[in-house]
């Protein structure tokens, strides 16, 4: 008898999965953010090499917070359904959670475009082309967040004994 539930060893793989992707694409946005603040903790000598190196780990922990909790709340919704999908068509293949992370990407793009846009996180431009700003970014993290989750979880919803049915 097939059910439309997750049994609960599938969706606790599929959560470990999930927190493990959203961690990776925030340290990539995270990275890409902060690129200029690295060079400069890098680059003083003696003492202050230290204190610019405190200054931007202290940084990097703060921003990266920042991207897990965004990315975490943007993608839960097309994530729920791309992982139930997968489970229910026992799909398996990488190339399924590469695609399904880039069109996630592609699918929040707008509402960081507008948000970021309106709220005044970034210089005013026209929203087409701030929107044309995040796309690349944002599907290269869906990709990252595809590829993380498939080796973490998604190859294993695939398999016949994690269908429950």
């Amino acid at each position: 008898m097939s059910t439309t539930a997750l049994p609960w060893r599938t969706l606790s793989r599929v959560a470990v999965g999930y927190g493990w992707s959203v961690t990776a694409v925030a340290g990539f946005f995270a990275g890409v953010t902060i690129l200029p603040a690295a060079a400069a903790a890098t680059s003083a000598i003696g003492p202050a090499r230290l204190q610019h190196l405190l200054e931007f780990l202290s940084l990097l922990a703060l921003i990266t917070t920042a991207f897990w909790l965004a990315t975490a709340v943007l993608a839960a919704l097309p994530f729920a359904f791309v992982a139930w999908f997968a489970w229910k068509r026992r799909i398996g293949s990488w190339f399924y959670y590469l695609a399904a992370g880039a069109l996630t990407g592609l699918a929040v793009s707008p509402v960081v475009a507008t948000g970021a846009w309106s709220h005044g996180w970034l210089v005013p431009v026209p929203l087409l082309r701030e929107w044309l700003m995040v796309v690349p970014w944002l599907v290269v993290g869906g990709l990252i967040g595809g590829i993380v989750f498939w080796m973490a979880a998604g190859r294993k919803l695939g398999r016949s004994d994690e269908t429950g049915g």
